[in-house]
């Protein structure tokens, strides 16, 4: 902008018709163009801030335009200072918030008789993880979706959650045959969650109620045969007795929650800062008894081949853990499941009570 104003004050001076410009005058009369430019542009950077120059208008022209270049710099400059001055309030807000959370924290750990080694473990805590958290906007955060109408929130979790939700072997095998029922599921059972780096995302032992689908690479999933059976390294294994394992992004974990009443086999901690997907077990069940059985054959025929095979699994020396089977030993579970739905749809339907009125008809006749 300055460039551009510099190149109007000297052409204004330089090609004028008026015999009195500032080029004109006797104190500049013998310089070079590039002198000229530079002394325009020294010009014009003292209208956008306060400082000197020894340059004045010398004619009605060249002070016209010298009032509006003040004008437009009185603007740009207070532009700058207001976006300077609101960047510096909003920095100070989020450090005044981190150092009233802090103060609080203080204030509550040394009113309560708090050990030493847990104060210092909480302070570390608060200041490797919370103070250096990346704020992720979540669905929660966000006051106006309480007014969308609820249309458009169900497509809204449909497009967020079904591709996570069908990435299951299991779940997305009745896709197809219950989008409706598919779309309730996101719509009330799942909801996304972001965990601290050091955060435990669930215990071993705890009761398990939720799914959880890795969005990122930032979970670490522990396991130690002394706090229960787990799954080793290669997703079940009869020979480790402890171990831990990176989890990769698009992996639904502790899917065992879904099918049975289930108990989390080992930890699952995050590392860094992580995202996850969770599925309300328990509200996928609630949503299941709400539907005609005849309906959900699929989902029940799988549920019960699923956990039959982890059963004999866990019989055979097997220990199982939170982890997933691995794909080729879900599909024939799943296929066996559709074939059986059909087999058992064709009998029920062999076995169905005859229209009386064909009945009477074929009688009459």
């Amino acid at each position: 902008l300055n460039h551009f104003v510099a190149c109007a004050w000297f052409a204004m001076a330089a090609y004028s018709s008026i015999d009195r410009t500032w080029i004109r005058s006797p104190a500049f009369d013998d310089h070079t163009k590039l002198q000229y430019y530079v002394l325009a542009l020294h010009w014009s950077f003292t209208q956008f801030a306060p400082s000197t120059q020894d340059i004045a208008p010398t004619n009605t022209q060249e002070r016209a335009f010298a009032c509006f270049v003040v004008l437009l710099g009185l603007m740009v400059f207070s532009s700058v200072v207001s976006s300077v001055t609101t960047a510096v309030n909003q920095l100070r807000l989020v450090n005044m918030q981190a150092w009233t959370e802090e103060s609080k924290i203080k204030d509550f750990l040394t009113t309560r008789g708090i050990s030493t080694r847990l104060y210092g473990s909480i302070q570390a805590f608060f200041k490797e993880a919370y103070k250096k958290k990346q704020v992720r906007v979540l669905e929660r955060d966000i006051s106006f979706f309480s007014e969308v109408p609820e249309t458009m929130l169900r497509q809204l979790h449909a497009d967020i959650y079904m591709p996570k939700l069908r990435s299951h072997v299991g779940v997305g095998l009745f896709y197809d045959r219950h989008r409706k029922l598919m779309r309730q599921i996101c719509h009330t059972a799942m909801a996304e969650a972001s965990f601290l780096s050091g955060q435990e995302v669930f215990l071993a032992g705890s009761e398990a109620r939720i799914m959880y689908h890795s969005v990122d690479k930032n979970l670490a999933y522990d396991f130690n045969e002394a706090c229960g059976p787990g799954r080793g390294p290669s997703m079940y294994s009869s020979k480790t007795k402890a171990f831990r394992q990176t989890v990769p992004p698009n992996l639904w974990l502790a899917e065992m929650a879904l099918w049975c009443e289930w108990k989390y086999r080992g930890q699952l901690l995050a590392r860094a800062p992580s995202d996850v997907i969770r599925l309300d077990c328990w509200e996928v069940v609630c949503l299941l008894d709400q539907v005609d059985s005849v309906t959900i054959r699929v989902i029940r025929t799988f549920a019960i081949l699923f956990v039959d095979y982890v059963e004999r699994l866990e019989a055979s020396g097997v220990v199982m853990g939170d982890l997933p089977l691995d794909p080729q030993q879900m599909d024939p579970i799943a296929e066996r499941a559709l074939g059986l739905a059909k087999l058992s749809n064709h009998v029920s339907l062999s076995f169905a009570a005859p229209d009386p009125t064909s009945t009477i008809a074929s009688l009459s006749s």
